[in-house]
């Protein structure tokens, strides 16, 4: 028995079982099935619609104590494996959408 801790987790988990069964292809094909990620990217938490807009990049960087913007950005990858930008582009239309 399996168990997840949301509807997230769970598609996760069944993709997972899945892939281990079946293949990463057949998983593949189930993701795009369902307009998903195969693997979410790592260190993905989760989150809430923000109350307030986002605010700029260079404004985001010194507000987190980051000297520069390209600080920021390389710490945003290293710990997410993606951008500021595109976390805003993925998490915005995720916001919207539920």
């Amino acid at each position: 028995m399996w168990t997840g801790a949301g509807i997230s987790a769970c598609l996760d988990l069944s993709l997972a079982l899945i892939a281990d069964d079946l293949g990463e292809a057949v998983a593949l094909r189930v993701a795009r099935q369902l307009v998903m990620y195969v693997k979410r990217p790592s260190g993905q938490s989760q989150f809430s619609v923000p109350l307030e807009q986002v605010a700029t990049t260079r404004r985001t960087a010194s507000a987190c104590g980051f000297g520069t913007v390209d600080t920021l950005v390389r710490a945003f990858r290293r710990r997410l494996d993606t951008t500021p930008t595109e976390y805003r582009r993925r998490f915005r239309a995720a916001a919207y959408a539920g």
